[in-house]
């Protein structure tokens, strides 16, 4: 067991991230790993903590009636860095009133966490993982972003029959089952997330066609209705108890409601953000549709981060932090509540009420099997960077490090260097490129990247690191040391199909990659062809070091069936400003570098050949291309 020292003061300033002094009330627990420590009572100011046990028991006192209260965490205190840990209600005794429905007769209930006579508090913390800790706590009496009117980060005690809302207005998503609801499982960032079990059977006496859920609900709320401009986000993952219709929020949207929407799957095996059109129809109107296709409306195989914005104009979709499209919001000035009257988390309202059992018989569908984190909801909408960032801040993991690097000396001031792709929890948005140890420029994905106008004869190192949308830098790779040779010496370049979109370039098409066995002796992981029929053109692209006559090369694949290439594909080399086409046999001499002629080329990237589909061939390679001075 350790002991610690707790420091209690009154927040005077904005410190650590936090909201202003007039916001918060901050108590600070120093303390290494899970052991126990107390306050004198000198220092009885609320809140006021009093404890920790070593299974993760805080004990403390608060005289609020309103708010939340943040645990915050820091593994170390000069850094000035704490983050939030943990969630509960700040006041000892805070109502949650809902109606349910046993035996026939509703009767309502409320949500009293704690004994209104009691004002110490205990509220039971996740196990931590570091050895070294240090936890405080805030109270937040007002939200820190007034437009954010709905926050549910899943990250209280779910088995307090609430899912606490910390936008600071209250909308908190309650327990309308003794048994359909929630469980805690694991986030996105690795924090607290609800677990969504469903749909299955209901039991008798209900129809068997009368299926049941895990689902919260939110009582009707005006800070959720009529918005013009506004937000919806949320993470959410389908399992492969999850159908077609799966709901990860639900504002009432069935029949008539004009204006309601959702946000789940309706009918489909992706995920669709739409709104309801009213006229007493059950049409909506497909504002976004999400390229999560899931075969059967299956497993997603992951979290992603859905969203929607509309500002009066314009219906945004975001996927993982990124737009994907853009719809008129023309006909919809303004999202609402649907006419049932409450908001669903995990299912579809369907007109009804949200008690579990009731006559009306519902919610009864639109289950989701699965998970759901952090769901928002704004009164603006967001921009894009925004969005980006909060997507990104979920992002805890770097990526693993760049593997396969090979550097080529192109010549006496010029290198190529090559890699594989790295993978993240979440996505590679690109990598640096290490020279010597000093970042010199960046790529958005594995390709080849070349080093031009270096000294002759001089001894560099390079390495790479891959990064995500949050930042995180993977490990560098181990470094690949290369001396380039002296002033006149030979220049060899080369454009391999899998270089990147800054080397290799296709239109029209299709142009499709292969890497069968099908068509063997193709030059480095893969190649690049089009059908019969296909048109446009693919490019590849050298970067020239020296001005100079080059001698050109093209590599292409073999083929058991060899008939089904060319003997007379046109090949058009553009060099010093003219065009210059060739007819190669492509029938023979497969697997090896095939000469196309001698060219006078300016340095840089004015040269290139351009591969066109080959009249009457059933297959047209575009593998790789050299050049040789």
């Amino acid at each position: 067991m350790t002991l610690g020292v707790s420091l209690a003061y009154y927040l005077v300033k904005a410190r650590h991230n936090l909201p202003s002094a007039r916001n918060l009330l901050l108590r600070e627990l120093i303390f290494c790993g899970f052991g126990l420590a107390f306050l004198s009572s000198a220092l009885a100011v609320s809140p006021l903590i009093l404890s920790l046990q070593t299974n993760g028991a805080l004990t403390w006192i608060s005289t609020f009636t309103n708010g939340i209260a943040i645990i915050q965490t820091s593994s170390n205190l000069q850094s000035g860095s704490w983050c939030p840990f943990y969630y509960d209600l700040a006041s000892n005794f805070e109502p949650l009133t809902a109606i349910l429905y046993s035996n026939g007769v509703y009767f309502p209930t409320n949500y009293n966490y704690h004994d209104p006579s009691n004002n110490v508090r205990v509220t039971q913390l996740p196990a931590s993982t570091s050895s070294k800790r240090f936890y405080r706590l805030a109270i937040q009496t007002n939200p820190p972003d007034p437009t954010l009117v709905l926050h549910l980060q899943f990250d209280n005690d779910l088995s307090n029959q609430a899912i606490l809302d910390t936008s600071g207005y209250g909308n908190h998503a309650l327990q309308y089952s003794p048994t359909n609801w929630p469980s805690q499982g694991v986030g996105p960032d690795g924090s607290q997330a609800g677990v969504f079990s469903g749909p299955r059977p209901a039991p008798p006496p209900l129809d068997p066609d009368y299926t049941q859920g895990d689902y919260a609900g939110i009582p009707y709320s005006p800070a959720l209705d009529h918005l013009s401009n506004g937000t919806v986000l949320a993470w959410a993952f389908y399992d492969f108890t999850s159908y077609h219709n799966s709901t990860i929020v639900d504002n009432s949207m069935y029949g008539t409601d004009y204006g309601s929407w959702s946000l789940g799957r309706t009918y489909t095996y992706n995920t669709l953000f739409e709104i309801g059109v009213g006229n007493g129809s059950n049409d909506s109107y497909l504002a976004v549709q999400y390229p999560d296709f899931a075969p059967g409306g299956g497993s997603t195989g992951g979290w992603h981060y859905y969203g929607a914005t509309w500002d009066g104009t314009n219906i945004v979709g975001y996927l993982d932090g990124l737009p994907i499209s853009t719809n008129s919001q023309a006909g919809y000035p303004e999202l609402v509540v649907g006419t049932a009257g409450w908001t669903a988390i995990g299912c579809k309202v369907h007109g009804g009420t949200p008690q579990w059992g009731d006559p009306d018989i519902l919610p009864n569908w639109g289950w989701l099997g699965g998970g759901i984190d952090d769901v928002r909801i704004y009164k603006r909408a967001l921009q894009a960077n925004e969005i980006l960032a909060l997507y990104a801040g979920f992002d805890k993991q770097v990526p693993t490090t760049p593997s396969n690097v090979r550097v080529k000396v192109d010549s006496s001031s010029q290198v190529e260097v090559r890699w594989d792709a790295s993978t993240d929890n979440f996505r590679v948005d690109g990598y640096r490129i290490l020279r010597n140890g000093v970042p010199i420029s960046t790529n958005s994905a594995p390709g080849c990247f070349v080093d031009f106008g270096l000294s002759p004869g001089t001894s560099y190192t390079y390495a790479l690191q891959a990064f995500d949308p949050a930042g995180n830098l993977s490990s560098p790779s181990t470094p690949i040391q290369v001396i380039t040779p002296a002033l006149g010496s030979p220049v060899e370049v080369i454009v391999d199909n899998a270089d990147g979109p800054a080397w290799v370039t296709t239109n029209a098409g299709p142009w499709i990659i292969s890497s069968g066995a099908t068509f063997p002796n193709f030059y480095g992981a893969d190649f690049l062809y089009c059908p019969e029929g296909a048109s446009g053109s693919a490019i590849l692209r050298p970067r020239l070091p020296e001005t100079g006559t080059y001698n050109v090369y093209l590599w292409h694949p073999a083929s058991l069936y060899w008939y089904l290439f060319s003997a007379a594909a046109p090949l058009d080399i553009v060099a010093g400003g003219t065009t210059n086409t060739v007819y190669l046999d492509e029938e023979t001499n497969f697997g090896l570098w095939d000469f196309l002629g001698t060219f006078a080329c300016d340095a840089g990237t004015n040269s290139f050949i351009q591969v066109r589909p080959a009249p009457g061939a059933s297959v047209t390679p575009a593998d790789a291309v050299r050049f040789t001075k």
